[in-house]
């Protein structure tokens, strides 16, 4: 990830842009749900912290496990 781009991920908190195009920093822990339906159907996660790996994977903590994070909806 380049240097400029961190400044936007910590691992407590992120910069997200809605559906609107306002940006806002959300804080740990914020509620996910999983984009596939089939994996935990219908449950809602809450994400303890942000990882993020070089060069640009960004993980959520839930439970203790990373995930990637486009595996999830940002509720």
């Amino acid at each position: 990830m380049k240097d400029s781009a961190k400044q936007f991920i910590d691992p407590f908190s992120l910069l997200i842009v809605d559906e609107g195009g306002l940006i806002h920093r959300i804080y740990c822990p914020f509620m996910v749900k999983p984009i596939d339906l089939s994996y935990e159907r219908e449950k809602i996660f809450g994400v303890d912290m942000i990882r993020v790996i070089p060069p640009d994977e960004i993980l959520y903590v839930i439970g203790g496990k990373e995930y990637p994070h486009y595996l999830f909806l940002i509720l």
